[in-house]
């Protein structure tokens, strides 16, 4: 499974101007445990999609075609991000750094930069969520 994939069964179109109202920059982390992978905007809702992020910065998907994993690294509001659909020549992953924000009770990241073509836009879109309990 590539992070390609991913990506088109998520893509959605950067919207910029009723999400940017809504964002607030944090230095905060994102604790471990299970969130649950949403849309931003809800009139793109798609069902949420299961998301644990490992005490180690390590992170896994389990969907029905398998899993996606990668990694999140925290410091000051920087989130460095990297996962296994984005390799360099030596089959190491090629991280992106974003900004942490905060909407509706979640966190999205905000693209910095990025080397995977694609991958920062499709981030953006997303809200991770606490899962509930």
């Amino acid at each position: 499974m590539t992070h390609r994939w991913l990506l088109r069964a998520l893509a959605l179109p950067l919207l910029v101007s009723p999400l940017a109202a809504q964002q607030t920059d944090t230095a905060a982390t994102m604790a471990s445990g299970k969130y649950t992978i949403e849309a931003r905007d809800t009139a793109k809702a798609f069902p949420p999609i299961p998301f644990e992020l490992k005490g180690n910065g390590n992170w896994v998907i389990t969907m029905d075609g398998g899993t996606f994993s990668g990694t999140l690294k925290f410091k000051d509001g920087t989130v460095t991000y990297s996962d296994q659909g984005c390799l360099d020549d030596s089959n190491n992953q090629r991280p992106g750094s974003y900004a942490l924000r905060t909407d509706r009770g979640g966190y999205w990241f905000a693209l910095r930069s990025d080397p995977c073509e694609g991958r920062g836009l499709s981030l953006a879109e997303w809200l991770f969520r606490p899962a509930k309990k």
